[in-house]
Order: structure tokens, then C-alpha cells, then sequence
């Protein structure tokens, strides 16, 4: 080849680079970079605005539920405040630590009312700083040992200021219970 061959060989070459060049950058004015950053930024300011929103929902959402716990609560001591009140207006009622005079009485009959024979207790009584201490001790088997549970939870709701300071269950043979209870009750001395 001769040496304008060449000569135009570059040139069209040169010409097809700069072509090139000029058709990326026109592909570049009508694709602006600009817009795509600012919608990304856009769209990160939105997101963390909403982790900041949703985090502020979660913590009225704990408040929320730690004052409905409180107003449980209030409710539950304002139902006991009624129940006392209501107690204390009753005539009838015995006060606390006032003595009675018929408590084995009413711990026989409780055991009656659930089917037992129930035997004489022990009794014991102690005195000290202006408190009488009263104690009945039971010792009692029988086969049915709801019978036996029956009997002590109707004793402690039918005689005021009675509770059980101790109890020892056994299985006794196949099918009987030894029950030894002891019931206390705290009185003011006279």
C-alpha cells in the first residue's frame, strides 16, 4: 500500500474513535447520573426515617403495655380494697384475734362434712408479749386422701385466724394416708 492509504487508514480510524467518543458522550447527557443518586438518597432518607418512626411505634407500644399491666394491677387491688371494705362492714364477722370458744368444734365438723373420724387433738397453748399462741395437733388416716386435704382447707375457712403450721403426708399400705396436721391460731391475750 501506498503511503495515502495509510495516511487515510488513520484518519478514518481517528474519525471512527472520535465518533465513538462523541456518540458516548451524547448517550451520557441522556442518561444523567444526577437522577439516580438523588432517588437513591431519596430513598435512604425515606428508609431511615421509617426505622426512626417504627422505632418510635415500638416504644409507645412498650408504654402502652406497661400501663395496661399497671391498670391490671390497680383494678386487682381496688377489687380486694372493695372485698375488705365489705368485710369490715359485716356485724357478723369475727375480729382478728379476738378468742373463740368453740374452735374444735368447728375443725370436727369440718371433718365430719368431708366423711372423716376425726380424732382429739393435742392442744397447747403459749403466751407471750400480750399474744396467745393456740395450737391443735392432729394425727389422722383414712383412705381418701382428697377426704383428708378437704378437710383442712374447710377448717381454715370456717374458723377465723386458723392456719396450718405444718403438715406430714404419708402413704400408709396400699391405699391409706397418715395425715399429721398442726393448726395454729394467734389470739390477744385479755
Amino acid at each position: 500500500m501506498s503511503g495515502i492509504d495509510t495516511e487515510l487508514g488513520r484518519s478514518l480510524d481517528d474519525a471512527r474513535i472520535a465518533l465513538a467518543g462523541a456518540a458516548a458522550a451524547s448517550a451520557r447527557r441522556n442518561k444523567p447520573r444526577w437522577m439516580l443518586v438523588v432517588a437513591v438518597v431519596g430513598l435512604l432518607v425515606c428508609g431511615g426515617w421509617m426505622m426512626l418512626k417504627m422505632g418510635g411505634v415500638s416504644s409507645a407500644d412498650k408504654r402502652l403495655r406497661d400501663q395496661e399491666s399497671q391498670l391490671a394491677v390497680v383494678r386487682e387491688i381496688s377489687a380486694n380494697l372493695a372485698a375488705v371494705r365489705k368485710s369490715a362492714s359485716d356485724p357478723a364477722r369475727q375480729r382478728a384475734g379476738e378468742p373463740l370458744s368453740n374452735i374444735l368444734q368447728r375443725i370436727d365438723r369440718a371433718g365430719e362434712r368431708n366423711g372423716l373420724d376425726v380424732p382429739i387433738a393435742r392442744e397447747s397453748a403459749d403466751e407471750s408479749a400480750g399474744t396467745i399462741t393456740r395450737q391443735y395437733i392432729y394425727a389422722i388416716s383414712d383412705d381418701s386422701l382428697e377426704a383428708l386435704l378437704g378437710w383442712i382447707k374447710e377448717a381454715t375457712e370456717t374458723v377465723p385466724g386458723l392456719e396450718v403450721s405444718r403438715i406430714s403426708l404419708n402413704p400408709q399400705g396400699d391405699r391409706a394416708w397418715q395425715l399429721d396436721v398442726t393448726f395454729v391460731r394467734y389470739e390477744r391475750a385479755s
